[in-house]
């Protein structure tokens, strides 16, 4: 008697096939951010951190980042010039954006990483009773 192949199974037989396919192309196109991309969501980011705190920075189950202000985010990055003509910046991506940040060296997106840190550290550190400064 057979069992059926799983999800998992077809999907590696299908990235397996993929792979010996010479004439594959990819289907989703990746557009890597530009720096004036960039700048206008670490901007935003500032913005929100400056109104917010930055204990309400981040996407922890105590401080989740709303619909709206990611929509605010996103909107700020459209409204940089967008020589490419590409599809506007959705919220899913200023997310993606935000979630992927890794501490690396030297890194495009570590101020991004530092910051969520330094939330979850605030937010910590506030649980416990300590009052942190506003500065």
């Amino acid at each position: 008697m057979c069992r059926p192949v799983t999800a998992a199974e077809r999907s590696e037989a299908s990235s397996i096939a993929r792979r010996q396919d010479a004439n594959y192309t990819q289907k989703v196109a990746r557009v890597h951010w530009n720096a004036a991309e960039r700048c206008a969501l670490y901007t935003a980011i500032n913005v929100f951190c400056a109104k917010f705190g930055i204990q309400n920075f981040g996407f922890a189950t105590e401080c989740k980042l709303s619909t709206k202000q990611l929509q605010i985010m996103a909107d700020a990055v459209n409204a940089v010039s967008n020589p490419s003509g590409l599809d506007p910046r959705g919220i899913d991506a200023v997310r993606g954006q935000i979630t992927s940040a890794r501490n690396k060296s030297p890194p495009k997106d570590k101020a991004v990483f530092d910051l969520l840190a330094k939330g979850t550290d605030f937010r910590a550190r506030m649980s416990g009773g300590e009052a942190i400064p506003e500065t």
